[in-house]
């Protein structure tokens, strides 16, 4: 069933940046339109019970709830409005995005591979823990007949490094995958010209994170790391703290 969700989610995903692509300023005014003359409609339905209540509170209630409407409507339009250049710039971006998607459609897949290298990660590092966990002392739990493993410092010291590389790993992934798309884009927009459309390659995106940035990827990605760590740490003493208090 996962599969199947994730399947479905990425063919709407292209469905829609197909139609981003092809009429993105049709579909995003239409957008707006149709939430105008919705909040428009929620503004008039009100306003008709107020003409069909036979109590002078409810009767007052629904004006007032058709006023605010009304007025949100009003106030979003003009807002659109003042905007319009604003929001003409950014379907232009957005239109590009599509163009630079469909024009290179290697960056597809580049996602499906970092979820696949995270996965088999995460999968090791799961093996990793159970084994952390069982080095120790082997100590009854709390007179029952079950058994905990008690630690000691080198262990536990463990546990926290082999929790900060995934956390590190995670985001140098991220990173790495950040990178690749980004620099896919770069070349494709300075290759663009108004004659013919640009080019990118993943793979010389690929090629140039090894060969030139993979240290400040990494680099970037420990910083991130770092405060990852720190807030788990918070949200752990959080967590212990409300269960000693209560």
């Amino acid at each position: 069933m996962l599969l199947i969700a994730v399947g479905i989610a990425f063919v709407l995903a292209v469905v829609y940046m197909f139609l981003l692509y092809c009429c993105a300023k049709l579909m995003i005014w239409i957008t707006f339109l149709g939430f105008f003359v919705l909040l428009a409609i929620i503004g008039g339905f009100f306003y008709d019970k107020a003409n069909n209540a036979f109590d002078s509170g409810d009767q007052l209630n629904y004006k007032i709830l058709a006023i605010i409407f009304w007025c949100i409507d009003g106030a979003l339009f003009l807002l659109v409005c003042c905007l319009y250049d604003d929001i003409q710039l950014a379907l232009t971006i957005i239109q590009v995005s599509g163009r630079f998607i469909f024009g290179n459609c290697s960056v597809f897949i580049t996602p499906f591979v970092a979820i696949a290298f995270s996965c088999l990660f995460c999968a090791y590092w799961i093996a990793v823990v159970v084994y952390i966990y069982s080095i120790g002392e082997v100590t009854q739990y709390n007179n029952t007949p079950f058994a905990s493993v008690k630690w000691d410092n080198n262990t536990r010291n463990l546990w926290y490094y082999h929790l900060f590389a995934l956390f590190w790993v995670i985001a140098f992934v991220i990173a790495v995958l950040q990178f690749i798309v980004a620099a896919t884009a770069a070349q494709w927009y300075f290759s663009s010209n108004s004659d013919a459309a640009g080019s990118g390659s993943t793979c010389k995106s690929l090629y140039w994170t090894v060969r030139y940035h993979l240290g400040s990827l990494a680099f970037g990605s420990l910083i991130l790391a770092i405060v990852m760590f720190i807030r788990f740490i918070f949200e752990y003493m959080k967590v212990t703290w409300t269960e000693i208090i209560l």
